[in-house]
């Protein structure tokens, strides 16, 4: 990377999925099981002014050695991972990381062997964000547009070490376009609508992911095991999105559609993986 990074742009659904790994990672039998350690690679675009835009996240399997705390992990597996994501996400590379609990689990050593191994390109700098959940509510509110109760800075990481300083964030919270379907609403109409018949027409929505879900999981059931790695990315989102439906419903209407507009989102995501595997089974 050429360029220093002066500022980042993170996608509000990096958050949304951490939170929801790490849920499944620190509730075992409805336990909570203490703070855990998690990395993810950030995926993204710098510009030439030195803007980065962080928009897809990698989790990193990290194992724990019990007795010194260091974190060890499958470079292979990683590796063929990070080649699929490349597929899928063309027009983005490596720009970073996210991790989990930096406050009581150290990184370093684990960063800077990604770094060498698989982002070669970042000779001077890679940004690293660190996020420290919520203990009483895993699932923090991160489709509120104030942010200030989130626990998440941002550093440069220069020549393998990472800086004291504080980098300029701000989370993303784009305007999802809705993909057009039988019944579907403009946002012209949307506005026009009275509250109850928007809200009826989100119910409406969601219906409809349920059923895009399911088209999607009965797809992979039957696929073969050649691609079983990229299937697995998908349900992976299929899980998540299934998780935010089943959530229980708010009082605060604003959240809550906002909450329908990043879950058609995911829905968008998982569909252009779900077609690029069926185009490889039925190549024209």
């Amino acid at each position: 990377m050429d360029n220093r990074v002066n500022e980042v742009l993170l996608n509000s659904n990096i958050i949304l999925e951490a939170n929801f790994h790490y849920e499944k990672l620190t509730m075992v039998n409805g336990l909570y099981n203490g703070k855990q350690p998690m990395l993810f690679l950030l995926l993204g675009t710098i510009n030439d002014d030195g803007v980065a835009s962080a928009s897809e996240s990698l989790s990193v399997v990290l194992n724990v050695d019990s007795r010194t705390g260091h974190f060890s992990f499958d470079k292979e597996q990683l590796a063929t991972r990070i080649e699929l994501m490349k597929v899928t996400h063309k027009q983005e590379e490596l720009i970073g990381f996210l991790t989990i609990n930096s406050k009581y689990y150290n990184y370093e050593e684990t960063i800077r062997m990604i770094l060498i191994d698989f982002m070669p390109q970042f000779v001077g700098s890679a940004i690293i964000f660190s996020y420290t959940p919520n203990e009483s509510s895993s699932e923090n509110k991160t489709q509120q547009k104030n942010t200030s109760h989130l626990d998440l800075s941002c550093q440069l990481i220069e020549n393998y070490n990472i800086d004291t300083c504080d980098l300029k964030y701000q989370i993303e919270y784009s305007n999802i376009e809705i993909p057009v379907v039988s019944g579907s609403k403009s946002e012209l109409e949307l506005d026009e609508m009275p509250l109850q018949d928007e809200i009826n027409y989100y119910h409406d929505r969601k219906k409809h992911i349920k059923q895009e879900l399911s088209r999607v999981i009965s797809y992979l059931g039957n696929a073969s095991s050649v691609e079983q790695p990229l299937n697995a990315a998908i349900l992976n989102r299929a899980a998540i999105i299934t998780h935010l439906l089943n959530r229980n419903p708010t009082n605060d209407i604003e959240t809550a559609i906002s909450n329908m507009e990043n879950e058609i989102r995911l829905l968008q995501t998982t569909l252009e993986q779900w077609e690029i595997v069926n185009m490889k089974d039925n190549p024209s």
